[in-house]
């Protein structure tokens, strides 16, 4: 059993509040939040005035710290880079790929996953806890590829789910699909009735098109207003259809290089706070220096400001995780904690069916806390009542860089 201890600070963030005070953890669960000091005899950890914050979940994210989801070793490595990051659970998302990697990789989430809930029986750390498995392809439209490599892009058919499934053993949660593309109604439908969370994405659909696959069973914009067809007063495309059907919840990588701030305003506003939520769609490359990198046969190069792109221009996923789209959300927009809390981890906490037991501070729920400095950097991290250690970063082997 995990030990119990307290948590102070001046600013704990609630659902609806920012509140003076502790929170006391006890066998991995938040026992108590209340104002003041923590109770007398008891070990208490003061934070002063930092953030403490329900931890972050980040249902898309495909790697970091030149760790990936190819073995069951990177993908717990992964989920400790991510902890030190403030993220304590999470979707890997494995990379389109040919079929001979691409199958190895949904088992090697699969077996991570298990050797999680071992390490957390014995109280051992585990780093970010894996949620489930993300699919962002292989069912997506050639025309709105971004980085994906083309040649493993494939129309929707059920042999290739019925692989997917064999192996990865019940762990895949979300799949992203592009409806237009040839069979892909029929696919959503399907996944829809065998309850997998389905998301429009990488789609040049008009917004009739994307209309009829929200009808089918979408339920997700894939990182809103990106690989997508825009919004034009003629032609609204799909983030016309996304920003004015309630049925869909909007993803969006807040990194301030993706989308501008002002268009993340925009979707807040059409929404509502419910229906947003931020995702770091990180990559292999994340948290390492600028410079050129090859991974997965592909080459990309990540400038001084941390914007990662392809040969062609094409931006490249993200270089950033989750405490920079909660920076933007409280300070770049003005909206504070409260919300950004919201978008960071109550709401994909509801879109992953987990928010009985996460997505906030509240007592009953998994003590999964982090707590963030004034410059928004984490200071601490505390998954299921464990807390995180500093990683070894010696992952920089796993990615060539020419620099």
């Amino acid at each position: 059993m995990v030990k119990q201890f307290a948590l102070t600070s001046t600013r704990i963030v609630t659902e609806d509040s920012v509140i003076s005070g502790h929170i006391v953890v006890a066998d991995g669960k938040i026992e108590s939040i209340g104002p003041g000091a923590a109770p007398e005899g008891m070990e208490n950890i003061d934070v002063g005035s930092n953030l403490v914050l329900p931890g972050f979940i980040d249902l898309r994210i495909h790697g970091t710290g030149g760790w990936g989801v190819d073995s069951e070793e990177s993908v717990l490595n992964m989920a400790r880079i991510l902890a030190d990051n403030g993220t304590t659970s999470f979707y890997p998302s494995p990379a389109t790929a040919a079929m001979e990697f691409f199958l190895p990789s949904l088992t090697a989430a699969k077996t991570a996953a298990d050797k999680q809930q071992e390490f957390l029986t014995m109280g051992k750390e585990t780093g970010a806890e894996i949620l489930g498995l993300h699919l962002e392809g292989p069912f997506l439209n050639v025309q709105r590829k971004g980085a994906m490599p083309e040649e493993y892009l494939l129309d929707p058919d059920l042999e290739t789910l019925r692989l997917f499934e064999e192996n990865a053993h019940g762990l895949i949660k979300r799949i992203t699909i592009a409806p237009e593309i040839p069979g892909g109604l029929e696919m959503i439908a399907e996944l829809k009735k065998r309850g997998y969370t389905v998301a429009g994405g990488h789609t040049a659909a008009s917004a009739e098109e994307m209309q009829a696959g929200i009808d089918a069973g979408i339920t997700v914009a894939n990182h809103m207003y990106n690989a997508m067809t825009g919004l034009h007063h003629r032609e609204p495309g799909c983030v016309g259809a996304y920003l004015t059907d309630d049925r869909v919840v909007c993803e969006i990588i807040a990194d301030g290089i993706h989308v501008h701030p002002l268009a993340i305003e925009v979707a807040l506003r059409c929404k509502g706070p419910d229906n947003i939520f931020l995702i770091s769609d990180a990559i292999l490359a994340s948290g390492l220096p600028a410079g050129d990198y090859e991974f997965l046969n592909r080459s990309i190069h990540i400038d001084e400001r941390g914007v990662s792109r392809k040969a062609d221009g094409t931006i490249a996923g993200s270089t950033c995780l989750m405490p920079v789209g909660f920076e933007t959300i409280a300070e770049t927009l003005g909206h504070g904690p409260v919300l950004a809390a919201k978008l960071a981890a109550t709401n994909p906490a509801k879109v992953a069916g987990v928010a009985d037991r996460k997505g906030s501070l509240e007592v009953g729920k998994d003590a999964d806390i982090t707590v963030l400095d004034a410059d928004y950097k984490v200071s601490h991290c505390c998954v299921q009542g464990v807390w995180h250690k500093t990683p070894d970063k010696s992952a920089q082997h796993l990615v060539r860089t020419k620099l």
